[in-house]
């Protein structure tokens, strides 16, 4: 375990904000993916959405009074599909989305 990250050859970070778009260094993220290429070539991708309480963070609806600060609110891994529905109702503000990926989000 001494070399435990020692095979990391790049890592890639895209944060995204509340309109689901790419976000600068001083805005909150809501969504992420990390993609990290390993020396033997190996690519992991991660996903992960912003939660309270362990559900879906809706900025738009239910939860937009909340202060985002808060505790309870983090990051959490996530499947693809979730983080595309997420993203999708970001930028769109249509309910569907959001309905979509709080179903798949439910089963990760």
């Amino acid at each position: 375990m001494d070399d435990f990250g020692a095979g990391i050859n790049k890592k890639i970070v895209k944060k995204y904000n509340k309109s689901g778009t790419i976000c600068n260094e001083d805005e909150l993220v809501y969504a992420q993916t990390t993609e990290t290429v390993y020396h033997n070539r190996r690519k992991e991708k991660t996903y992960a959405v912003l939660t309270l309480n362990g559900v879906l963070f809706d900025p738009i609806g239910i939860d937009s009074h909340r202060r985002v600060g808060r505790m309870g609110v983090k990051l959490r891994n996530t499947t693809q599909e979730v983080l595309d529905s997420y993203l999708k109702y970001l930028v769109t503000k249509n309910k569907i989305h959001m309905t979509k990926a709080n179903r798949s989000f439910i089963y990760v």
